[in-house]
This record gives structure tokens, sequence and C-alpha cells, in this order.
């Protein structure tokens, strides 16, 4: 059987626990503090280290042009890196629903930054990353997925680091159950937009801005920019690409088709897309015309905002569609 690398001994044998002690107090009963943080030659393992003052480990938050790196115990870091979170997070407002929400779903955030945890290869001696922007938060765990040697003795949710979850269970952070994705997706429940999952050296999971819709040009661009950068693209990759919901991405389609300024081929989730190239004022006419009919209707079709950042131009065109688009603003939608 491979040796966890929690078990292995730890780099550092001079460790500390202040901050892990402190930090635990009141959170959890005595009798369950961590236990099993040295081996049976009375060395430190690397499951103490995790949890020591010394802990080489760190959660990296990005935003607003800064990165705030987190130190001490990884349980620590991870409950004041999502404080700071939750503080710089704004109360938005959303079309046709009553009440004030978070940008970014708390819950949704703190369960990723826990699966991060319990999932990351320590081994690597990476951080975990999170970066926000307006549109999205992406939170970036070092390691893919485990090796099969492991999943024998591993829960069914196969965390790798199985005493730093068995400690989180403890905390009430998480459940071993595998529920954890599918809380996450479970915040954006009739909102229109679904949190992206993506596996490889590494495991990352994207989290959209809960009011992407309010923007009623962005939705269709978006779909058009991707359109046009992934001809041929299935309905299935561009609803997870894009973290928009497939109900609502058939909508968008669905308008965007009628006008020519797409046109489809296939059935069913299979069906693929493709643009149409007319000239770029029409492309402005076309969606003032698509405008102009969700402000008569005042329907809103929720989605989440595209990753990508890039000026969205046609091909074959020098003109960009966003500044056509930004000289004539929807105008406000009343609520019903």
């Amino acid at each position: 059987m491979t040796t966890c690398f929690e078990d292995m001994p730890a780099n550092d044998q001079n460790l500390t626990f202040c901050n892990i002690n402190n930090h635990l107090e009141g959170r959890i009963p005595q009798k369950e503090f961590p236990q099993g943080l040295k081996n049976s030659d009375d060395s430190f393992n690397n499951f103490a280290y995790m949890l020591s003052d010394q802990c080489p480990w760190h959660i990296v938050l990005r935003a607003d042009g800064r990165e705030t790196v987190y130190d001490g115990p990884l349980p620590k870091q991870m409950h004041d890196c999502f404080q700071d979170f939750q503080s710089m997070t704004p109360i938005v407002r959303l079309n046709n629903r009553i009440g004030q929400y978070k940008r970014f779903p708390g819950t949704a955030v703190q369960e990723a930054i826990v699966n991060s945890i319990i999932h990351f290869d320590a081994s690597l001696m990476r951080p975990i990353v999170i970066d926000v922007d307006r549109n999205v938060v992406r939170v970036s765990s070092p390691g893919g997925v485990l090796p099969p040697e492991f999943w024998v003795d591993m829960t069914s949710t196969n965390p790798r680091n199985r005493k730093l979850s068995k400690l989180m269970v403890s905390m009430n952070l998480a459940t071993l159950k595998g529920r954890g994705l599918e809380m996450i997706r479970g915040c954006y429940h009739k909102s229109g937009m679904v949190p992206h999952i993506s596996r490889g050296t590494d495991f990352h999971i994207s989290l959209p801005s809960i009011d992407g819709g309010n923007d009623i040009d962005s939705r269709y661009l978006m779909v058009l920019d991707y359109a046009r950068d992934n001809r041929g693209a299935r309905i299935a990759d561009m609803s997870s690409d894009l973290m928009v919901s497939i109900y609502i991405l058939k909508k968008l389609i669905a308008d965007l088709e009628e006008r020519d300024m797409i046109f489809t081929m296939g059935i069913g989730l299979n069906r693929r897309v493709y643009i149409v190239l007319p000239k770029t004022e029409l492309i402005s006419e076309k969606l003032s015309d698509i405008r102009s009919s969700a402000e008569a209707s005042h329907v809103f079709c929720r989605q989440g905002h595209a990753l990508r950042h890039s000026s969205i131009s046609l091909l074959g065109s020098s003109e960009a569609i966003r500044p056509d688009i930004m000289q004539t603003p929807a105008a406000p939608v009343s609520m019903t």
C-alpha cells in the first residue's frame, strides 16, 4: 500500500501548535482535537505540519489588484481567507427578484475552499489560489485526480488528505458524503448560472457572479464570442464553459438564430452552433432589436458572465462589437 503524504515525516520537527489550539477552542469538543500528529517513531508527520504554526503551505487570495498570502495552520488560513472574502463581496440586487444577495454565494465559496484543502496535493508544495474579479471566483487546488492505488482505502469522496478531512467534519465544514459539489450547484438554483469544474493537473472550481444576468447585452455577446472562437461548439460544452444553464442558453441561441446571427446543426445537447458573419452595424441593429423585445415584455433571462475578457469582434472585420453596443445602453427594466 502507498504511504499517504500526511503520514510521512515532516521536514521540520520543531513544531508548535498555539494557533490551531486557539482556533479550535470553542469550535469543537476537546476530545475531538486532532489526533495522529506523530508516527510510531515519535516524529511529527505532515498532518501535524499542516496544523502547525510553521505550516509551509499557504492559501493565496487575489482580488482588486492585491494579493494576500495567509500563514499558520490550514484551517485557520481558510477561516481568515473566507472572512476577508465575505467582507469584500458587495451586496447586489437581481432583476425580477426581491431582496438583496451577495454577489457570490458564501456557502458555495466556503464549500469550494474546503474541497480545495481536503483534496489538494501537498507534496507539490504549491499554494491554493483564489482569484476574484467582477464576474467569477476561481479556486485552484494543486493536484489532479487521485491515483487508483489510493481509492480502496478512501471514502466514497476520495479525499486525498484523510486526517485533514476528518478534522473538517469535526468542525462541521464537511460531511464526506459526496454532496459538496451538489451543494455548490444548489446555490445557483434558478439563477440561470452554473459553476464550472475542471480537472487536469490541478483542480479548478469557477463560481460565476449571481448578478451576471443584469446586463442584457453581455448575454448575447458572450454567445457570439464563443461561437466565433469555437466554431461548431456543442451546446453542452458551451453551457459548461460559459457557466450558463442549458435552459437559458437555448433561449439565447433561439433569439440569435431567429435574427440570422448564428445557425445550429444537430439535435439535443449535441446541437452545434455556428456564427453568421454579417456587417458589424447589422449586429448592433439586431442586438438592439433583441433588447427592445426583452424590455417590451419585461423578461430577463438570468445567466452568468463569460470568463472571457477579450474584445469581441467579428472575423474579418476591424470594427469591434462592444463599442457599438455601449453607445446605445439598455434602459432599465421595471420589476414586475
